[in-house]
């Protein structure tokens, strides 16, 4: 299947650093179980990292990415347990499907105004991440990038789902797409609990989008804060049945902004006496 085991290539266990020149990729499994590799130079020349590029260098502790990539390959850091906190070049556009798997130490990511894309998967795992921000220029979003992530307490996204046309979809613009397989039981009814979204999460700050799926916050219990553009348009039904614990719905326009926005008559089913602050004022929904 073209695997590139490296361990069976017999590199001596001295070998700590490497230092390319030049190049503009860096191959498929180019370090793949370098374990013993500290320190990996990279060429300014560098434009794309290939998938498994780096899967297990985990002595590694920081990686200084050259500004020239623009894509990073699938699996290209699984399990880089060295890494605390990574920064994306400014010019990537894409991260291929469990980029970040399992990297079980990263606490901190920062990510581009420049990307376009983020795969299938991309964070999975990362445990001891406690808040993670998607800028608005990402236009496509894999499902359960965030599986996993147990630690995590805010997310700011620019819209649920794979895409800002998907924000309608039950079955994709629903919280529980970012973190697990969203399902659907009797009459089409989305269950957010069966995704493993992390009691840990408490906000959730949305910057883009015109639409608020049906059952997007369905039985997110532990939310207690949401953030919501002033380009929203529609909010569905069910939207935010159950959210026990919601006590505010930070809206970026005025009281009249919120009231045309057309709502299903359900929107808030089985939840009351919270709080939509506006810029003008606030609004307590009963």
């Amino acid at each position: 299947s073209n695997y590139i085991d490296n361990t069976k290539c017999e590199i001596p266990a001295t070998l700590s650093e490497v230092i390319i020149k030049e190049g503009t990729v860096l191959a498929d499994y180019a370090f793949y179980c370098c374990n013993n590799l500290t320190n990996i130079v990279l060429p300014e020349t560098l434009t794309t990292i290939g998938a498994d590029a780096f899967v297990e260098c985990t002595k590694i502790t920081s990686f200084d990415i050259p500004e020239t990539v623009t894509v990073i390959g699938s699996a290209a850091f699984v399990r880089c347990y060295g890494i605390k906190e990574f920064i994306v070049p400014s010019q990537v556009k894409e991260i291929g499907r469990s980029a970040f798997l399992e990297c079980s130490n990263l606490v901190k990511i920062s990510l581009p105004d420049s990307l376009e894309k983020i795969g299938a998967n991309a964070f999975e795992n990362c445990t001891s991440i406690e808040e993670i921000v998607i800028p608005n220029s990402v236009t496509e979003i894999g499902e359960k990038i965030f599986k996993g992530c147990t630690s995590l307490k805010k997310i700011i996204v620019p819209f649920l789902g794979a895409s800002r046309e998907d924000m309608s979809d039950p079955m994709s613009g629903v919280l529980g797409y970012f973190f697990g397989n969203v399902k659907a039981s009797y009459s089409n009814y989305i269950d957010n609990t069966k995704c493993e979204i992390p009691a840990t999460l408490s906000e959730v700050v949305i910057t883009g989008g015109t639409v608020i799926a049906e059952y997007a916050f369905t039985n997110c219990q532990n939310i207690t804060r949401i953030a919501l553009p002033c380009t929203i348009e529609t909010i569905g039904n069910n939207s935010f049945a159950q959210c026990d614990k919601l006590e505010v719905i930070v809206y970026d326009g005025t009281t009249d902004d919120w009231n045309s926005i057309v709502k299903a008559n359900g929107w808030h089913n089985f939840i009351s006496g919270f709080t939509v602050e506006c810029k003008n004022g606030d609004l307590v929904i009963e």
